[in-house]
């Protein structure tokens, strides 16, 4: 007889451990002090614009090193021709089909195999 003892059962809900969160904890300060970095470049470019074309190459460096540190790639670059791929890019002239091949105006973004951002593209002019 259990009589007054009540039967007490254990949650087997998963419960996040020590070690989930300090890596979760790490992954987000190494992100912040990415964007950190960033930001800094960018202000700083903001105080001296005249420098001209030397202060942007220093942002594209910065952002591309926060980029790379977060995992992140562009999916291809501007002016760049390639085959149209409907996954990786964003067609944005009007066309009544999928061209077969494209220009790239902006890149995209992808994390490994996962395009976070396709690259905006208009259909390639064919050359007679």
């Amino acid at each position: 007889m259990l009589g007054s003892q009540a039967m007490v059962r254990k949650s087997r809900t998963p419960r996040r451990t020590g070690l989930t969160m300090k890596l979760a904890q790490a992954s987000w300060a190494e992100a912040d002090r990415a964007l950190a970095q960033a930001w800094a470049d960018f202000a700083e470019f903001a105080a001296s614009a005249r420098r001209g074309p030397d202060m942007v190459a220093l942002i594209d460096q910065s952002l591309s090193r926060a980029a790379r540190q977060r995992g992140l790639a562009r999916l291809g670059e501007i002016g760049e021709t390639a085959p149209f791929d409907p996954q990786a890019h964003e067609l944005i002239a009007p066309s009544k089909r999928p061209p077969a091949s494209v220009h790239i105006v902006a890149p995209g973004v992808s994390r490994g195999e996962k395009v976070l951002l396709k690259a905006r593209v208009k259909p390639a002019r064919r050359s007679s």
